[in-house]
Parts: C-alpha cells; structure tokens; sequence
C-alpha cells in the first residue's frame, strides 16, 4: 500500500497540525532551508548518510526541556541550592547525549532507489528505497518520505539490506526525477531531530493520462485487403451476442429482457467487418492539442491492447507496426510518453521543494 499518502491520517490531529503550517513564515523558512540542501549537495544515485549531509536541530520537546534547564539553574543559582543545580546539569548532560545517539541513529546508513514503476500521469508510482547499514549498528525509527509526503517509519536491523515502498506523485506525462527525499530521525527520545535531505539522478517515465475517448472509429482499420474477420465497431448493425454490462457504458443496448427475467444485466454486441488490423492514429482526433490526443489515444490503446486483435499506432514521425502481447502495448505507452517530450516544460524547484508543480 503505497504509504506516502493514507487517507486515514487526514483524522490524526499530528498530521492536521502539519497541514496547518504549510504556509507562513515556517513553511517558507523550511523551503529555504530545502532550496539551500537541494544546491549545496548533487544528486547522486545513492547516498551514504554522515555529517556532510545530515543537520540537527531540536524538537518542540527539546527546547522545552532548554527551557525548564534554564530556570532550574535560574532558581539554583538564585536560591544557592545544589540539589537544583544538579538536577538541572543532569538534564543538560541528557541533552547533550541525545545529540550524539540522534546523530549516530542516522550516521553511516546507505540509501538508494532499487525499483521505480512506471505508471499513468497523476497516478501514484511505486518506489522501493534499499537501506543497507554498515556493520552491526542497528538504526530505529528511521522516518522517510518524499517532499510534500507523510513519513513512513521503519527500524533497519538485519544483516541484510531493508526495502521500504514509497509512492510518488506523477505530475505530467513524460520523463521525471522523484522530488527530494527526506530522512529523519528522533531517536532515542525526541527531543532532537536529525534529518537529510536527498536528491537522486534517477528517473522514470510517465504515460499520458487515459481520457474516455468513445468507441474507436472504423476509419481506424486498414480495409480493401480482403482478409477481414467480424470486430466490434462504432456504428455496426449485425447483432452478435452479448456481454456482461460494465459500470460507465452506455445504456443503450442493455438487454432490458434479460435483466426483466433476473438473469442479470447484459449488453447487446453489434460487429462490421475489418481488416484485422487497427490503428492508433493520431489523424483520427482531428482539432485537439497535442495533450489531449494523447490521451485520448492512451484510452483506445488500453481497449485494443485487451484484446487479441493486432493493432498499430501511427503518430506524426513515427509508426510502429501492427502487434499483440504485453511488449507491444508497453511499447505503444512508452512512444505516447516520449512523444515530443523534449517541448514539455522542465520541472521547477517547486516540485523538488514540494512533490508538486
């Protein structure tokens, strides 16, 4: 389950808190601090975490305990009593130790990006993290996520590496990097925390976003070769059987008669003759811009890609040749996502900042 973003922890009053500082001289404090991590380190195709990347600062809870220190010794030195003063030196020595344990619970593990999936735009991708220590450190509650993300807590104890999931947001079609990752820790009691930030070299590859574009037009199949067997088609007049009815389709051909009888709810098939051949092509969505054929084109792929028909695609500079199989369609997608990819417009520091455009 991608755990990136969980409808549930909209309800946890921690993660409410959270939303409500996004904006204000915090949330702009913290996006200078991420623009400045984001310069001063490049990316890299993995990291080994150490006092070059990592920062340390305290909690809420941390400079409240500075603060109950300081009137402890405020008091202790006021009233000439040694048993304040001691009780206030020992908190501080607490204090102190807990920089060096915060720092060494995050010092020395290793971070790369094993696996990213390729998927549709505004989809969520699986991304699959590999976290190896090095030698026989154990690492608590370790929290990761991406930038404009909730975190995810894991422990990395076994001799082996660890993997943790993660989704990203895929905010346009083509080729994009993940935003920045955070890496955190508030071991062993809360009142410090230390955190990275990363920006990795790698990227994954994003497909148009499927729009309904209705039934495929029977200008997309090749005719006059005289090899023709029945396919569905818009506007066909031959009755051919039925299939079980799908949320969204049209109610048109709902066999009334079956559905009357209780033997559920049917769908009228009507099939013409074609070649066995069809294409994708981009001339039959004339008056649209490019995006919007483009998906357009992805929700007719997806159709003729689910059934055993060999089809085509032709788009301008471009063709590839009538085919089934899962290769094929995979091929199809990724000539959709490339298209033209070099006019799309590069992503801003906003999305590194923020997981979003």
């Amino acid at each position: 389950m991608p755990s990136g973003l969980n409808p549930a922890s909209k309800k946890n009053p921690v993660l409410q808190k959270r939303d409500s500082i996004k904006t204000g001289w915090l949330a702009a404090w913290r996006r200078r601090v991420r623009r400045w991590a984001l310069k001063r380190r490049p990316a890299q195709s993995s990291f080994v975490l150490d006092r070059n990347n990592l920062f340390i600062f305290p909690t809420g809870a941390g400079f409240a305990l500075l603060l109950v220190i300081f009137l402890m010794w405020l008091l202790g030195t006021n009233y000439d009593n040694n048993l304040v003063l001691a009780l206030a030196f020992l908190l501080a020595s607490i204090l102190i130790s807990c920089i060096l344990h915060t720092h060494a619970s995050l010092a020395g593990l290793k971070i790369e990006v094993s696996k990213l999936q390729e998927g549709f735009a505004g989809d969520e991708l699986g991304a699959e993290l590999r976290l190896s220590r090095q030698g026989k450190r154990k690492y608590h509650d370790v929290r990761l996520f991406w930038a404009g993300q909730y975190p995810k807590a894991v422990t990395v104890d076994q001799a082996d590496a660890s993997y943790v999931s993660l989704s990203i947001n895929a905010v346009r079609r083509g080729i994009i990097a993940p935003p920045l990752l955070c890496v955190e820790s508030r071991y062993p009691l809360g009142l410090l925390r230390c955190w990275a930030w990363l920006k990795f070299d790698t990227s994954v590859l994003v497909y148009p976003k499927p729009v309904e574009a209705g039934p495929l037009p029977a200008t997309a199949s090749d005719e006059g070769s005289g090899d023709s067997e029945p396919v569905l088609l818009d506007g066909a007049e031959d009755f051919s059987g039925f299939h079980s009815y799908r949320d969204g389709e049209s109610l048109k051909h709902v066999s009334w008669k079956h559905y009357a009888q209780g033997k559920g709810m049917f769908v009228k098939d009507f099939q013409s003759y074609a070649d066995e051949q069809l294409w994708v092509d981009w001339n039959a969505l004339p008056g649209m811009d490019r995006e919007a054929r483009l998906q357009r084109l992805c929700d007719w792929l997806l159709i003729l890609a689910d059934g055993s028909q060999p089809f085509g695609m032709r788009l301008p500079g471009q063709t590839i040749a009538p085919a089934t199989g899962i290769s094929h369609r995979l091929n199809c997608l990724r000539a959709l996502a490339n298209f033209e990819a070099n006019q799309l417009a590069s992503l801003s520091s906003n999305y590194y900042l923020e997981g979003k455009l």
